[in-house]
C-alpha cells in the first residue's frame, strides 16, 4: 500500500510539472501593434497636408499601448534630424529646472547681477535711448523667473528688431535654403547679453508677456555662467544620454549654445521628450527633471497678448505653452512637440524650412502653420 502511495505521488509530481511547461511559463511580451485608426488618421492627414502646407517633412504620433505611427515626406526619414526652432526654448527652460535641483541657481536670482558688466555696458551706451530711472530699476529686477515666462519688461521682441536694424549686415548670410542665424549673429560685434539689455525695459518685470527669442538665449547664457558648461554639453548627461539620444547638434551663437533656436532633432527624439514632460520629468523610474519645477512649466503662468497666442494655446507657462488639452512646445514654421496627458499621447511634427522670405514673413505674422496644427485637430487628435 506504501508503495503503491509513494507511485502515486510520483506521477501525480510528474503530471504537475509537465502541466506547468509550456503553456504555463511566463508569457513572451508580444511587440505593440500600430492603432488602426492612428495610421488611416496619419494618412488622410498625409494626403490632405500639401494642399495647406507642403513643407511638411514628418508626423509621428506615440499613445500609450501602441507603437508610433509615423510618415516622413519631402525626402525625409525617421532618422532625419532637423533644425527644430523655437522647439528649443523648450528644452532650454527644462534644463533650468535641472540647474535648480543641482544648486547652480534659483528662479528668483537677478540677472542683472549674473551679467554686471553687459548691463551696465548696455546701459552705457547710445543702444538704450530714453533712459529713465524706471527703465533702469526694471532691467535691474528681471529674474530668471521672468525669463522663464517671457516677462522680463520688453514690450517688444528685441529678437525682430535687431533682425530689422541690423538687416543689411545680415545680408551674406540669406540664402534661398534659409539664413544662417548663427554666423548672422556671430558677425556682430555686440554680444547678445549687451543686447538683450539695451532694449528698453518698458514694464515691470513678471507683468506683461511679450514673445522673446533672445530672452530665452539668455537662459542658456546663464546655464553657462552658473554650471560652466555650455547648455548642449549640460544637458547631454542629464536629460540626451538617459533618454538614449545621441548627443544632438545644437547650434552656437557667439560660442553658447543659442537657447531659443538652435536644437537639431528628429521626430522620435522629439517623442521621447514629450514622454518624459507626460510622466512629470521621470523617464524609466529616473528622475530627470523636478516634479514641482515640470507641473508649474506646464501650466499657466501668464495669459499673452491675443496676437501672441498660438494655435489652440490658453496661456504660456515656463518656456511652453498651454493648450486646453495639455501643452507644446512650438517652433516657427510647423515644429512641434505636442503632449496631451488625458490621451496619454504625444505628436511630434517637422518642416523644411525652405526660404528666407517665407522666414520673414513668419517673423512679420503674415505665414503661420495654424493650417498644419489645424489638419492635426482635424485628424490625428480625434483618432487617439
Amino acid at each position: 500500500m506504501k508503495t503503491f502511495f509513494r507511485i502515486f505521488l510520483i506521477a501525480a509530481f510528474a503530471v504537475f510539472v509537465a502541466g506547468c511547461g509550456k503553456d504555463d511559463a511566463a508569457p513572451i511580451d508580444e511587440p505593440l501593434g500600430e492603432n488602426p485608426k492612428l495610421r488611416a488618421a496619419v494618412e488622410a492627414m498625409v494626403a490632405e497636408v500639401p494642399a495647406v502646407w507642403n513643407t511638411l517633412n514628418g508626423i509621428e504620433v506615440w499613445q500609450e499601448g501602441y507603437a508610433p505611427s509615423g510618415a516622413w515626406l519631402n525626402g525625409s526619414t525617421p532618422d532625419s534630424r532637423h533644425q527644430v526652432l523655437s522647439v528649443t526654448k523648450t528644452f532650454t527652460g527644462m534644463a533650468v529646472g535641472i540647474a535648480v535641483r543641482e544648486g547652480k541657481l534659483r528662479l528668483d536670482d537677478r540677472i542683472y547681477e549674473l551679467f554686471k558688466e553687459e548691463a551696465d555696458a548696455a546701459l552705457a551706451s547710445g543702444l538704450n535711448k530714453n533712459l529713465s530711472e524706471s527703465r533702469v530699476a526694471h532691467l535691474k529686477a528681471v529674474t530668471v523667473r521672468d525669463l522663464l515666462t517671457m516677462t522680463c519688461g520688453h514690450t517688444t521682441d528685441p529678437t525682430v528688431k535687431y533682425s530689422i536694424q541690423y538687416a543689411l549686415s545680415l545680408l551674406p548670410y540669406v540664402s534661398s535654403s534659409g539664413i544662417d542665424v548663427t554666423g548672422a549673429l556671430n558677425s556682430l560685434d555686440l554680444t547678445l547679453p549687451l543686447l538683450f539689455f539695451a532694449h528698453p525695459f518698458n514694464d515691470e518685470p513678471g507683468t506683461n508677456f511679450t514673445y522673446n527669442s533672445l530672452g530665452s538665449h539668455m537662459l542658456a547664457e546663464i546655464i553657462l555662467k552658473k554650471t560652466g558648461e555650455n547648455l548642449c554639453d549640460y544637458l547631454n548627461k542629464r536629460l540626451f544620454e538617459p533618454l538614449g539620444l545621441e548627443k544632438p547638434v545644437w547650434d552656437e551663437a557667439q560660442g553658447t549654445s543659442a537657447g531659443g533656436w538652435g536644437l537639431h532633432l528628429n521626430t522620435d527624439e522629439m517623442i521621447r521628450f514629450g514622454r518624459l514632460l507626460l510622466k512629470g520629468g521621470e523617464w524609466d523610474g529616473v528622475r530627470l527633471i523636478p516634479a514641482d519645477f515640470v507641473k508649474n512649466a506646464v501650466a499657466v503662468q501668464t495669459l499673452p497678448r491675443a496676437v501672441e497666442f498660438g494655435y489652440q494655446a490658453i496661456g504660456y507657462g515656463f518656456q511652453t505653452w498651454i493648450l486646453p488639452e495639455g501643452f507644446m512646445a512650438s517652433g516657427l514654421l510647423g515644429q512641434y512637440i505636442i503632449v496631451l496627458p488625458k490621451k496619454q499621447a504625444v505628436i511630434a511634427l517637422t518642416s523644411d524650412v525652405l526660404s528666407f522670405s517665407q522666414l520673414l514673413g513668419s517673423l512679420a505674422g503674415t505665414t503661420q502653420s495654424e493650417a498644419l496644427l489645424e489638419l492635426t485637430w482635424k485628424h490625428l487628435i480625434p483618432a487617439l
